[in-house]
């Protein structure tokens, strides 16, 4: 493809956004994935949990940024313009600019509360725990000590006989990415 059939496709992907078409999102996702997660993980070294992640958040970000008619100008392509936000979220996140949350770790409060209404995060909540029961059992009750209970990783390691705080954290990182995983495709069908 062309620069300028990049350029042409970014406009018709950033239209197609603007109308509410989610479809969009999953061929971008199918598209666009491993090059995002390559490029992020050879520029600035992070795992592939962490790109996958990153790539999520972009594309919500991307989404959130044609709806609200940000993006002005289509020089770019869609695939530059994910890496370069994912970039930009891995620069602010080692700066220790973007907060943590939840499930998302790497999307600030503020944006979450900007793209989802009180309807839509009520059916995202429903969306979540119905992707906590497809979770194995450690899994499960990890996130549940983790964000209902509150618990400290200590108390965790200790009540699922993990071997370490290090493993601890592994385990947290799969158990979310399976999840966002699991969510992102419920969005995407939806």
């Amino acid at each position: 493809m062309t620069k300028a059939q990049k350029r042409i496709r970014f406009k018709d992907i950033v239209s197609q956004l603007k109308k509410g078409k989610k479809r969009i999102l999953n061929e971008i996702f199918k598209e666009h994935r491993n090059m995002f997660i390559y490029t992020l993980m050879k520029n600035h070294e992070v795992d592939e949990d962490a790109a996958t992640i990153l790539f999520t958040d972009s594309l919500l970000i991307l989404q959130k940024n044609a709806i609200e008619n940000r993006i002005k100008t289509f020089e770019a392509s869609v695939e530059t313009y994910l890496i370069g936000i994912g970039s930009n979220l891995f620069i602010n996140k080692k700066r220790g600019f973007v907060k943590t949350i939840g499930i998302s770790n790497e999307i600030d409060e503020e944006l979450v509360e900007e793209r989802l209404k009180q309807e839509e995060i009520e059916e995202l909540i429903k969306i979540i725990d119905s992707n906590i029961d497809k979770l194995d059992e450690k899994c499960r009750k990890l996130i549940k000590y983790v964000f209902h209970d509150g618990l400290k990783a200590e108390e965790i390691t200790e009540l699922l006989e993990i071997k370490s705080i290090g493993a601890f954290y592994v385990q947290k990182l799969r158990c979310l990415k399976v999840l966002r995983e699991l969510v992102f495709a419920n969005l995407i069908e939806s």
